[in-house]
């Protein structure tokens, strides 16, 4: 049996893992313990956790590997300075202590912070040192389900590499590509979180869930200016934008002027729409770089897997995009891809590289679903009993005496729940079926919601007014219609035995059926496909019901009636099986008569416009949404107001003439 601990330290991120034979034992971060976020303190707590875990003592460990070069990253640290001279002088005078008095000599810091474990760790050769961006490359590749694969990594800064590129095969892992600092995406977008009033190296989640509430205006301004991006992805920033290469803050005056605006005070300022539109900008340049880079190692390398790392990998957002790509046939992301992977990275590549030992694919998950560190649900909440995770989702179970415990201070409590009443008022609209066919699963879902949260609303102390939208008009109602007189032999629920709904929706798929019968044969007869979608006789015959129906033409509004009246007893069956009510329906065949009116007044008093084709629209561009479309003219000439899904909500509004739309006065505040 051969050990290998893995320590990432000193920088942010302090981690530990432990490998034994080459398999992940445990692994854990130290903020985990101290409940310092990032903490970049020497990992003690997570040291003790995962040599605990495996029943081992310090000084039976074989082997210590720390996740970078200390030698190397001063190396970097100096010739920065040189190169930028005489800038950076304040900051070369606070770094330089101290490296020559801690960092310079890690090895000696180590071992000594070693020995707090063990008194009897006493041998210093045990420790050994890994490249930054192999260790995380390593992280990525040897976990992962693949025999081969090209691992891209992209961070701040390691020694000197911000990104690279490797190929892993088996048990060997080789960088092929680096691009070096202060060239670097990763610090490119902690500059944009630095200049939003973020923490850098901590924020860079915030700016990245700010980005979609904002529009990218910007991206053209960052590609133009503080980027160069190559036809292969690579990239060069322009340094005289940027701080972070030997000063104390990551951008400058000239940053600030090409965007407008100072660096936000976050103790004294609130973010605004200015800021929204940055954190979307560099978040666009991200993604758009990350999927140039990746597109042309495709090209070159041409392997069907990718792994990623590093602290851009930690982008999900850009990584969802590269996904969506399809450019690898298989991606698989470190789900530590920060610093604290580097740990585990640095003890496998030892295992793996430097001691040639051999690598066992493991197709399901190496790391145990990332269930390497302390156990906290069951040892420190006594209600959780267990937990397991399919598929990315977690479940909990729960003690069954909690339950009870629960339900029995419920039933104590006569007024559970209950509020003195209030003077607002709700309107909760649920449900909202068509009259073609049956419920379905999304309308049951819908009910339970919708219902519960009047319920809810009213234990509260608030007046709710339950209401349905019901979708009863339309060339999808005419075609159950136009089936059933066509193929249905007088049928009727009675006759049948099924609910009124499901015996009208029974001929909503026969009346598909013969559309697509009917559009195969005129193919067949050499009509492309737009055409015979069109030219299809049930269909004509469709929209040949529906103008009658708009005529009023007797016959077919005495069906229609029939026919509805079926469905709505189907629906009471459901609506009465699930406990559900209503207080009041609206029928989209009376609203729409009043939107034909409404749409007529807003395009006169030029609240409303209408385009060349015909439609009208509310444009929403002071409310920062996109224009609204109030009437469209489908391809039966039918004139359609508003939405007919389920998701439809009735909205009370007034027109004025000024050009606005706003809500109703009430005096009991009703919503919608």
């Amino acid at each position: 049996m051969k050990s290998i601990l893995g320590i990432s330290a000193f920088y942010h991120d302090s981690a530990a893992s432990l490998i034994i034979d080459g398999k992940i034992i445990a692994a854990a971060q130290e903020e985990r313990f101290t409940r310092k976020k990032h903490d970049n303190s020497y990992p003690f707590n997570a040291i003790e956790f995962v040599l605990n875990f495996a029943k081992i003592k310090l000084s039976d460990v074989d082997q210590i590997i720390f996740f970078e070069k200390p030698f190397l990253k001063f190396e970097r640290l100096l010739e920065t300075y040189v190169a930028f001279a005489p800038r950076g002088f304040k900051s070369f005078c606070m770094a330089m202590p101290v490296w020559l008095k801690d960092k310079l000599f890690q090895k000696k810091m180590l071992f000594n912070e070693l020995k707090r474990h063990d008194n009897n760790f006493n041998d210093n050769k045990k420790i050994f040192f890994s490249d930054h961006h192999l260790s995380h490359a390593a992280s990525a590749f040897f976990p992962s389900p693949f025999e081969e694969a090209v691992v891209l990594t992209a961070d701040g800064v390691g020694e000197w590499a911000t990104t690279t590129v490797a190929i892993g095969k088996g048990n060997n892992l080789e960088i092929k590509k680096e691009i070096h600092f202060p060239h670097s995406l990763g610090l490119l977008y902690s500059a944009f979180t630095y200049y939003t009033g973020f923490k850098v190296n901590s924020g860079e989640y915030k700016l990245m869930g700010l980005a979609p509430y904002g529009v990218p205006i910007y991206e053209d301004k960052i590609k133009n200016n503080l980027i160069d991006v190559k036809e292969d992805g690579s990239f060069h920033l322009d340094q005289s934008y940027f701080n972070y290469a030997t000063g104390l803050t990551m951008t400058n005056k000239k940053f600030d002027n090409l965007f407008g605006q100072k660096v936000r005070d976050s103790k004294k300022e609130k973010l605004t729409q200015f800021h929204m539109d940055i954190a979307a900008s560099i978040q666009k340049v991200t993604e758009d770089i990350m999927i140039k880079l990746i597109k042309s190692l495709k090209e070159e390398f041409n392997l069907p897997n990718l792994c990623l790392a590093g602290g851009v990998a930690l982008n999900c957002v850009a990584n969802g995009k590269i996904l969506k790509e399809k450019i690898f046939d298989n991606i698989w992301v470190q789900p530590a891809a920060g610093d604290a992977g580097g740990s585990l990275g640095a003890a496998l590549a030892l295992w793996h590289i430097d001691q040639n030992n051999p690598r066992k694919v493991d197709h399901n998950d190496s790391m145990q679903g990332s269930y390497l560190g302390p156990e906290f649900l069951q040892k420190e909440i006594p209600m959780i009993t267990g937990f397991n995770v399919v598929k990315g989702f977690l479940n909990l179970e729960i003690d069954s005496q909690y339950w009870l415990q629960q339900f029995n201070s419920i039933l104590e409590t006569k007024s559970y729940g209950q509020h003195i009443a209030t003077d607002k008022a709700y309107i909760v609209e649920y449900s909202s079926p068509n009259t073609n066919k049956p419920l379905h699963l999304g309308h049951l879902r819908n009910n339970f919601l919708g219902y519960s949260v009047a319920e809810i609303l009213k234990a509260n102390g608030h007046e709710v007014v339950k209401t349905q939208i019901i979708n009863d008009r339309g060339i999808h109602i005419c075609k159950s219609m136009l089936a059933w007189e066509k193929l249905g032999n007088g049928e009727t629920p009675n006759s049948s035995g099924l609910k009124g709904d499901k015996l009208v929706g029974k001929y909503y798929v026969a009346f598909d059926k013969q559309y697509k019968e009917e559009i195969a044969e005129l193919l067949e007869v050499g009509k492309t496909k737009e055409e015979a979608e069109k030219q299809a006789p049930i269909l004509i015959e469709a929209q040949e019901m529906l103008m009658k129906w708009e005529k009023n033409d007797p016959e077919t509004i005495e069906l229609w009636k029939t026919m509805n009246d079926w469905v709505y007893e189907g629906f009471a069956v459901t609506y009465n099986t699930m406990g559900v009510d209503f207080d009041k329906l609206y029928y989209e065949s009376d609203t729409y008569i009043l939107g034909k009116d409404i749409v007529e007044e807003g395009l006169q008093k030029k609240v409303l416009y209408k385009k060349e084709d015909g439609s009208v629209w509310c444009d929403l561009s002071d409310e920062k949404m996109d224009d609204k479309l109030v009437e469209r003219i489908n391809q039966f000439n039918e004139i359609k107001y508003g939405s007919n899904d389920n998701e439809t909500r009735i909205v009370f509004a007034t027109l004025k003439p000024e050009g606005t739309v706003t809500t109703a006065p009430n005096t009991k505040g009703v919503t919608a």
